[in-house]
């Protein structure tokens, strides 16, 4: 009978159609695909002007944005500015989208 062996089973060729999302969820620091990008915020979007106009111009340049794309962090506290508006609390497979 064949011994199991702790850690890797199946080869390395075969690791990522087998589990295509290793880290989801995972927390492990910035995302790689925006590491480069310079952060965006909520006065640079011309129409957030409008949409909100009780925030000052000072209030939305301290209001950071997710690009598209971007994994939300799990536990961590948004707002869907494109949606209804409300307070969410994200879960590991949610991203930003555009909007």
């Amino acid at each position: 009978m064949a011994q199991r062996r702790p850690g890797r089973q199946v080869g390395a060729e075969y690791e990522r159609d087998l589990n295509p999302n290793a880290l989801a969820g995972e927390n492990y620091g910035l995302d790689a695909d925006n590491v480069e990008a310079p952060p965006l915020l909520l006065s640079d979007i011309k129409e957030a002007h409008e949409r909100l106009p009780r925030f000052s111009a000072d209030e939305l340049r301290r209001i950071p944005v997710l690009r598209p794309g971007s994994r939300l962090e799990q536990g961590g506290s948004y707002v869907d500015l494109a949606g209804d508006r409300r307070p969410f609390t994200a879960t590991g497979d949610m991203t930003a989208r555009p909007g």
